[in-house]
């Protein structure tokens, strides 16, 4: 039974589980148990206050419903059980099913985006099962699935010093240990290659664990069966302590396994249902994320990627021992900024709240929280005198757009956004506007807002319009290319096909390259062809210096096509590749 619901949204509770659909409801058994839940995250000590801030997962609401927090994520009660809270951010107004998808894969994205768990930032080839489970079954898939491929490769074996009796000399002998009545053998201490080492042990441990719960997915267990049968030789721990995990060090010889250990060891200490203080946890499986945390890592990530030098959570006293902590300061631009996980109503204490922080401190302010678009607004405070700009992100249906394009910039000493789209098809609009007539200028605009808005329909016309107005082939190219992008979102994968086709005719380009091996490889399962036009758009992105950001996806694309195919060699390859240059290096 699983029940998938919202932030701060209601579950029904009666005297039993009912898995009917539009009409689920928890026991009253589940629910006691459900408040007793609460959430305490040591990953957020940006502050002294923060680090002892708990908060509950689940709320009492009446006595026959209970409601969530800010708090997402999955828990598992029991093998009958699942409840999985999505961001709200994520709810977007169509059918449910889609939206929970879409929450599930934005959910994940955001995770990996803001560092929340540094060692889970590895992309595999089973990324398309996100949007189908929950988040906890999608991180025990993603460390099974690649656990599975490193052993496949070959287990690594280790100097191991055993201490045994033999009838001949080997290493060292250990005449303390002799047994004086029989001098038939020998005692030795002696170094050995094995399998059966510490790193296999602790891999080995944590397989059989997740085993014993049957409420994993097929492909998990089927994953599992076959790590604990390459592990047959090795030996498995009755329990694991944190010291196993600590002071061991990795070699070349055995680095590939050194973030699957780490992920090892979050998944039994963290993850698993273990007992401990019952005001702070239960035995069940879960995993969680404060939405409000995320989302300030997530403009903290903005920030850094807009070139700027951030300053976060620092804690600055006023007087006596009061003190302030602002989100972000950016010193070398005079600016404060408040971070809020809401939606853009103004209320009396987070403008109290910026103002505090600008008189303290005599910079200007901004104040950063969500909407249903893009937006900056100036509010001006008039009791106070002051004056502040409201930036409003629509995270929740332009999450993607914000995350490749979205950049924070200065103008007239303000905190302002752009969307500065860095491929030559993507960044070129400025230069499109200068070789149109000033009156299409709306047109391009236009464009713009519904392409945001998912208005594909429109957004051709708009395009098609400026098409006739294109003179130069990089013009018709982009324009081309907008046209097959519009057709591609709204699934008329002819169309889309016959436009980036054209767009290669005025000019070469990747973005018309990449959407062809999408096109040939998940629309055609033409593969041969796939490969084809992904290695085409990495020899043009290397030729043109384009940045790393969309390299790095036309070698993931193409590995996925090898991976099909069933090249492992060239699949890892390119997977290595993409994560060479997700890490920056060129």
């Amino acid at each position: 039974m699983l029940i998938t619901v919202y932030e701060h949204s209601i579950i029904n509770v009666g005297k039993e589980r009912v898995d009917i659909k539009d009409n689920q409801q928890i026991s009253y058994k589940d629910r006691d148990l459900l408040l007793k839940k609460i959430f305490k995250d040591t990953k957020q000590n940006f502050s002294e206050k923060r680090y002892f801030q708990k908060k509950n997962i689940f709320e009492w609401n009446n006595s026959n419903t209970i409601k969530t927090s800010s708090i997402v994520g999955t828990l598992k009660i029991d093998d009958e059980l699942t409840i999985e809270i999505l961001p709200k951010i994520f709810n977007n107004n169509i059918d449910s099913d889609e939206s929970k998808k879409i929450a599930r894969k934005n959910l994940i994205r955001l995770v990996e985006i803001t560092k929340y768990e540094d060692i889970w930032d590895n992309e595999t080839e089973i990324e398309e099962d996100a949007e189908n489970i929950p988040y906890l079954e999608f991180i025990i898939l993603r460390f099974t699935t690649k656990l599975l491929d490193e052993l496949q490769k070959g287990i690594y074996a280790q100097y191991v010093t055993k201490v045994e009796e033999s009838t001949f000399v080997r290493g060292a002998i250990q005449s303390h240990l002799q047994d004086i009545f029989d001098k038939s053998k020998v005692v030795c201490k002696f170094q050995e290659l094995s399998f059966d080492n510490k790193l296999m042990q602790i891999f080995k441990t944590v397989a059989e664990h997740l085993l014993k719960n049957s409420m994993f997915s097929y492909e998990i267990k089927q994953n599992l069966f076959e790590i604990t049968s390459i592990l047959s030789n090795v030996q498995s721990l009755n329990k694991l302590e944190i010291f196993d995990f600590e002071n061991y060090y990795f070699t070349r010889l055995n680095e590939t396994y050194e973030i699957l250990f780490y992920q090892a060891k979050i998944i039994y200490f963290e993850y698993f249902p273990l007992n401990s203080d019952e005001d702070e946890t239960t035995p069940y499986w879960a995993i969680y994320f404060d939405m409000d945390f995320l989302f300030e890592k997530f403009i903290a990530h903005l920030l850094s990627k807009s070139g700027f030098n951030v300053t976060e959570q620092k804690k600055i006293y006023t007087y006596e021992n009061n003190y302030i902590t602002p989100d972000f300061i950016l010193y070398d631009e005079e600016i404060v900024i408040d971070a809020k996980y809401s939606y853009s109503k103004m209320v009396n204490k987070n403008i109290f709240q910026i103002t505090n922080y600008m008189d303290n401190l005599n910079f200007e302010g901004s104040l950063v929280n969500i909407c249903n678009s893009n937006k900056n607004i100036l509010f001006e405070n008039r009791k106070k005198g002051k004056s502040f700009n409201v930036i409003s992100l629509d995270i929740g249906s332009d999450f993607e757009n914000i995350v490749d394009n979205f950049r924070f910039k200065m103008i007239n000493n303000k905190l302002d956004f752009s969307f500065d789209e860095n491929t030559f098809y993507e960044n070129n609009i400025e230069e499109l506007e200068k070789n149109i007539p000033m009156n299409f200028k709306e047109l391009v605009d236009l464009s713009k807002e519904y392409k945001q808005n998912k208005d594909w329909d429109n957004a051709i016309k708009c395009h098609t319009e400026l098409l006739k107005k294109s003179y130069k082939n990089r013009d018709k190219a982009f324009n081309l290319n907008q046209i097959g992008f519009c057709f591609y979102k709204n699934k008329e994968i002819n169309s889309a096909e016959k436009n980036f086709l054209l767009s290669l005719k005025e000019e070469d380009n990747t973005f018309a390259f990449n959407f062809l091996g999408k096109i040939e490889f998940y629309e055609k399962e033409n593969y041969e062809n796939a490969i084809k036009m992904y290695t085409k758009a990495i020899e043009l992105s290397e030729k043109n210096n384009e940045n790393i950001k969309n390299r790095k996806n036309y070698y993931k694309g193409r590995a996925f096509v090898y991976k099909k195919m069933g090249d492992t060699i060239k699949s890892n390859r390119d997977f290595i590749m993409h994560d060479k240059l997700l890490n920056g290096d060129n």
